[in-house]
């Protein structure tokens, strides 16, 4: 049980701590000496929707290297994040099998206009069906990381079949107001913590927070990140150089819209707009890695057991950020399942 003296200890730490629950990192031991920086690569500018309401959905499609487009999908980034984290996603994928991704800032993310009413069941119902009409697509796929992976099942659960070929969350936080909330949400205490400083501080603290930081992401170093995560990072330096494109992509604007990012922040906690249990799609895949103490894969398991015909994968010596290198598995079954007959 949290005492008065614990409330207060975790308000002091959740600056700090918000940014590290989004951005995979964990400011808990000393850094270590800076290793040699890569050559940055500039971000590509976005495309932009107007959607009927008059607002602005940002975006980027990511063609095929290696041919013709054979399917779409579509891609939901985590918090903080933007369109950029497809980026990411891709980066130790070898072969997309013909997919173009798109990357979508959601609302008050990136360069996107503000909705304080978004959930994950309104962007599967409003946005991504006006995206979809835009582009000139008729069947596509999904994915979502981590705080992105409610928007990706948002579609299963509000798209025929027929349309959604295939869905993969990655990383995924999970229904935490269905499973009894932050303090009863399977999972360890420090992730119970994270989650709280997520989901259970008042708005107007996120936004003071937010506002506080002015969009200024610390500088990432591999000493910023735990156990798989940090092997990672210094074994490839460039995927440090795309989280922290991602995230201060997602923040630029954050003077004028910390209010709808708090309220996002929030809205993870809340009703997602649908229950597990009326989905009903036959490919969804389920990916997490049992060290992720970000999001545990106790998250990934509840989802799993209350969605029919889930399949779950779970990876030892993998995290939060480290489950990217899985990304080719996702990539491969969400076209083959893309190709099952309905």
């Amino acid at each position: 049980m949290l005492t008065q003296e614990n409330t207060l200890t975790i308000a002091a730490g959740a600056a700090v701590a918000l940014i590290a629950v989004a951005a995979s990192v964990h400011f808990l031991k000393p850094k270590t000496p800076a290793v040699a920086q890569v050559q940055k690569t500039p971000p590509p500018e976005p495309e932009f929707l107007v959607l009927k309401d008059g607002r602005k959905l940002a975006y980027h499609i990511y063609p095929p290297p290696e041919g013709p487009v054979k399917g779409t999908l579509i891609y939901f980034h985590g918090l903080p994040g933007s369109r950029l984290e497809v980026e990411l996603l891709l980066h130790s994928v070898q072969d997309r099998r013909g997919y173009q991704v798109v990357g979508i800032d959601r609302p008050g993310f990136g360069q996107s206009d503000i909705d304080m009413a978004c959930t994950p069941a309104s962007f599967a119902q409003n946005e991504v069906p006006q995206l979809l009409e835009h582009l000139g697509v008729d069947q596509f796929s999904v994915a979502g990381t981590s705080g992105g992976g409610p928007y990706a099942l948002a579609c299963t659960r509000f798209f025929p079949k027929s349309r959604l070929r295939s869905a993969a969350t990655i990383a995924s936080i999970g229904p935490i107001h269905a499973m009894g909330g932050v303090w009863n949400a399977p999972g360890p205490l420090f992730s119970k913590l994270m989650s709280f400083m997520m989901t259970g501080l008042p708005r107007s603290f996120h936004v003071w927070v937010l506002r506080m930081q002015d969009g200024k992401i610390p500088k990432l170093q591999p000493s910023h990140f735990r156990g798989p995560d940090r092997a990672l990072a210094e074994q490839d330096p460039k995927v440090i150089e795309l989280f922290q494109n991602s995230m201060e992509e997602s923040l630029v604007h954050i003077r004028k819209t910390a209010d709808n990012v708090a309220a996002n922040l929030i809205a993870l906690g809340q009703p997602w707009g649908f229950d597990l249990s009326e989905i009903d799609h036959p490919y969804i895949h389920i990916y997490h890695g049992r060290s992720d103490i970000n999001v545990p894969y106790q998250h990934a398991e509840y989802m799993a057991a209350h969605i029919r015909n889930a399949q779950l994968h779970l990876y030892d010596n993998v995290a939060h950020a480290s489950i990217i290198t899985k990304a080719e598995i996702v990539i491969e079954n969400l076209a083959k399942d893309a190709q099952e007959p309905r």
